[in-house]
């Protein structure tokens, strides 16, 4: 039995695959505990929360890290200033 009875032969060209499988998703340890507690969340608000704990959590950490770039030279306000001037915009062509 073929596995796709409307298509015949001529159809398909060689160079497509007769069927194309997704790889399952594998979920790291972090990924599979957060994925647990978002099945506690019972409401909106409970979500918005433990959204804005994670957020904060990061925050934190990007914080962490450029005051060490900083205490090692790797970072200041020239470089603040000249991040602010570039131009990072995707180009739309329309």
């Amino acid at each position: 039995m073929k596995e796709y009875p409307h298509l015949d032969d001529e159809h398909i060209q060689a160079s497509e695959p007769a069927a194309t499988y997704a790889a399952p998703t594998v979920f790291n340890p972090t990924q599979q505990h957060l994925l647990m507690m978002f099945s506690f969340m019972r409401s909106d608000d409970q979500l918005m929360e433990l959204k804005k704990v994670l957020a904060d959590y990061y925050f934190q950490q990007v914080e962490k890290g450029m005051a060490e770039l900083e205490a090692q030279g790797q970072w200041g306000k020239k470089e603040c200033e000249e991040t602010a001037k570039e131009h990072l915009r995707t180009p739309y062509v329309y």
